[in-house]
């Protein structure tokens, strides 16, 4: 099962839009943030891809448009708009949690693993986010054999360990480790940009590890 290789992360998007083609009702969710008044548009593909938009009207007329090419609760590109990328994620994590309240969007398992390999170990650091505006880092030590040496957490994914949850192997060690694998994810473009100093993995492909041992991967 996929719960026995892998941290998820959630994927939000608006239940109402999940399975829309460009129907003309019934594919929005309007909110309120800081008394102005957005929508999250949710668009599948004639090919099956799906998109969020954070949007703003003035009338008739759409004055700040953003994106979430892969509906993974992140906002990758402002399109339209003097709006900034973090204060575009503030707005739409706010979108989601209203939407959270009223019963009207879905989680769904998202990937966001990178793996490396270094000297003896295989390193493999997971991200994903249980609720809004909310982010964890598991950093996991294994040996070449796929035996876990040491768990750790970097409780807010700001790139620094809080705490070692099992293994032999000190903080410190944990730490130069865990910074060595996020400079490799960043040169593989394998970290979220401008998420206000946070190291968040992208999504993607489950990491090939798989790892063995007693790795919870609920216990957060």
């Amino acid at each position: 099962m996929k719960y026995l290789i892998s941290i998820v992360s959630l994927l939000f998007f608006l239940t109402s839009c999940a399975l829309f083609r460009h129907q003309p009702e019934g594919t929005q969710f309007s909110f309120e943030f800081e008394n102005e008044t957005y929508q999250i548009l949710g668009y599948t593909s004639d090919e099956g891809q799906s998109a969020n938009f954070l949007v703003k009207r003035d009338g008739d007329r759409t004055i700040f448009r953003a994106i979430d090419r892969d509906q993974d609760g992140i906002i990758d590109q402002v399109i339209t708009g003097s709006v900034g990328l973090p204060e575009a994620n503030e707005i739409y994590r706010e979108g989601i949690r209203q939407a959270r309240e009223l019963g009207q969007h879905k989680e769904v398992e998202r990937f966001r693993e990178f793996e490396h390999t270094y000297l003896e170990y295989r390193l493999l650091v997971q991200s994903y986010i249980p609720e809004t505006d909310t982010y964890l880092n598991r950093f996991i030590i294994a040996g070449l054999n796929r035996d876990v040496i040491s768990v750790a957490w970097d409780d807010d994914s700001d790139g620094v360990l809080n705490r070692i949850e099992s293994g032999n192997i000190d903080l410190e060690t944990a730490q130069s480790l865990y910074e060595r694998t996020l400079d490799r994810a960043a040169d593989n473009n394998r970290i979220e940009p401008d998420m206000d100093g946070r190291f968040v993995i992208t999504t993607g492909k489950p990491a090939d590890i798989p790892i063995s041992g007693s790795v919870n991967r609920h216990s957060r």
